[in-house]
């Protein structure tokens, strides 16, 4: 069994160095940039979405504040009038909400702590993204110079008829010798 394991593997290696060489790092370069881009922008999408969860539980506090303060003036009223079965009810609704207030404000922690490891993420990567950039036009600029040094190189000689003969002559010598 291991002697299997280990020529599979062996063979895997040896096709994965095979077509590491077939592909351009140019491509790969492309790709990687390609991948980036698309996973910043699910990123981005990410850090909009929970900054609209972050102010939905600011403003529903707020209105929850509000619903509290009014719920004072009640159990004043309540109070006032010695009606202590409303007040009961009214402190009911009030412990309810101070409970409410309370997760909310533990999800508007976890909210924060979110945003802040996105946003400091999305920072990091968009760098990572301009590096890589970077890297792609300098690999594409290096490969438009070496193909157009080539193709002048390439302009510049000449192999004329005669060069071509005596070359073949030289060719076969050295076959009739071996």
């Amino acid at each position: 069994m291991a002697l299997i394991t280990r020529i599979t593997r062996l063979f895997k290696a040896d096709v994965h160095a095979i077509i590491d060489s077939i592909e351009e790092p140019a491509s790969l370069l492309k790709q990687s940039v390609r991948e980036m881009e698309d996973f910043i922008a699910k990123d981005e999408r990410q850090l909009v979405s929970l900054v609209d969860q972050q102010q939905g539980i600011k403003k529903s506090t707020e209105e929850l504040n509000k619903l509290m303060e009014h719920d004072e003036e009640e159990l004043d009223l309540c109070f006032e009038d010695k009606n202590e079965d409303l007040a009961r009810s009214i402190i009911k609704r009030k412990l309810e909400r101070k409970q409410y207030k309370k997760i909310q404000g533990n999800k508007l922690i976890s909210l924060d702590e979110k945003i802040d490891e996105l946003t400091k993420n999305l920072t990091e990567n968009k760098l990572s993204l301009e590096s890589m950039r970077q890297k792609e036009e300098i690999l594409i600029d290096g490969s438009k110079v070496f193909n157009s040094d080539a193709q002048t190189l390439m302009a510049d000689i000449h192999v004329n008829q005669d060069d071509i003969d005596v070359a073949m002559l030289r060719e076969r010598k050295k076959r009739r010798q071996s």
